[in-house]
């Protein structure tokens, strides 16, 4: 498996991760000690999950170039 793919997922998949977090404490949903507490956790299995199915999705994907969208007329 490519290198950059694993990466390229894990650093999405941490990225949402923080996201989430930032959104929780910034909307008030979450005080900032409690998503502390489950934030390194959290992001340990996400990247851990996330790059291999992230990567795995990226093989997947079909080398050549997208298809271009026929255009229909009304």
């Amino acid at each position: 498996m490519c290198i950059r793919a694993r990466l390229l997922s894990g650093a999405g998949a941490a990225l949402g991760t923080l996201l989430q977090a930032g959104a929780a404490v910034a909307l008030g949903d979450e005080p900032w000690a409690s998503v502390a507490a489950w934030l390194p956790p959290t992001l340990a299995w996400t990247v851990a999950i996330g790059a291999p199915v992230g990567a795995l999705l990226l093989r997947r994907r079909p080398a050549g170039p997208e298809p271009r969208p026929v255009a229909r007329r009304v």
